[in-house]
């Protein structure tokens, strides 16, 4: 229904702001749009595609309506001071970014010489907001190229590997009925940032930063869980653990062996099914 709207209001200011059916109107009425109406709706990821055919179509002149804007929290229109960095995302996971502003630590350079950076907490009870790492509401989705808006007084980014996982996949082990249903009406997605791989760190400063990130490729996405992974398992022998790919044998036996090992010689060690995590000491 959000998406509805936008696109009504999109049409409506392509046929009626002032100059009408002009480019440079396309392009700021495509800016609303793309850039802060479908972003609220939650839907800017999925139109990606469309947002970069149509800037491109009209020739306008800020590519980065089609990036992740975590500027004040993703609020900022003005991004005229801020370091738009492009993101290729090669790996099979959702990537979430956290940006944090701690200057050098000025006692530790003071006393010995060394440069090192001050760290940013995780936000959360008793850490004030100038010591918290700033949160991108809006994640990298997988194989992925675009680009992120920070703040120019950035230090360092980080960049976290994650999965949405299916809220229905967490049902039962030692969840209550309450607490399922409060699970499936808050969300149909339950989002998971994985600890391994571990978060990988990118550094600048107000007048460098890297020209790009690039995210390494992986053939599977990276998981924690079997409910990770759709269809599939998590296979925990792999470091990190990965989502094991299909082979012609889960297609060709009974379906009390679809979820067996891929590369399991002889006797196949039976899996659980995704439904199966205890998924509750992970929430």
């Amino acid at each position: 229904v959000a998406e509805m709207v936008c696109g009504q209001q999109y049409l409506t200011c392509k046929l009626y702001a002032v100059p009408a059916n002009d480019p440079e109107t396309h392009c700021a009425c495509a800016g609303q749009f793309y850039g802060i109406c479908l972003r609220e709706a939650g839907c800017a990821a999925r139109r990606y595609l469309d947002c970069v055919d149509e800037h491109i179509g009209n020739d306008c002149a800020d590519m980065s309506v089609c990036g992740s804007n975590c500027v004040a929290g993703g609020n900022a229109l003005d991004l005229s001071g801020a370091w738009i960095i492009p993101v290729n995302n090669y790996a099979a996971n959702f990537m979430r970014i956290s940006t944090c502003d701690l200057s050098v630590d000025q006692e530790t350079f003071d006393k010995f010489g060394v440069v090192r950076m001050r760290r940013c907490k995780e936000p959360g009870p008793g850490v004030q907001s100038g010591e918290s790492f700033k949160i991108c509401p809006y994640w990298i989705p997988p194989s992925t190229f675009t680009a992120v808006a920070i703040e120019q007084n950035s230090t360092y980014m980080r960049v976290e590997y994650a999965n949405f996982v299916a809220t229905k996949a967490v049902k039962g082990q030692g969840l209550s009925r309450s607490e399922n249903a409060t699970l499936r009406a808050s969300s149909p997605y339950l989002a998971n940032v994985l600890r391994n791989p571990p978060a990988r760190e990118y550094y600048g400063t107000e007048q460098l930063w890297p020209s790009s990130i690039d995210i390494e490729y992986s053939g599977s996405n990276y998981c924690e869980s079997n409910a990770e992974c759709e269809g599939s398992y998590c296979n925990k022998r792999y470091v990190p653990h990965k989502c094991a790919p299909k082979a012609a044998k889960h297609f060709e036996r009974n379906a009390k062996k679809f979820m067996d090992h891929t590369y399991a010689t002889g006797q196949d060690e039976p899996m659980k099914h995704a439904y199966e995590d205890d998924w509750k000491n992970d929430l």
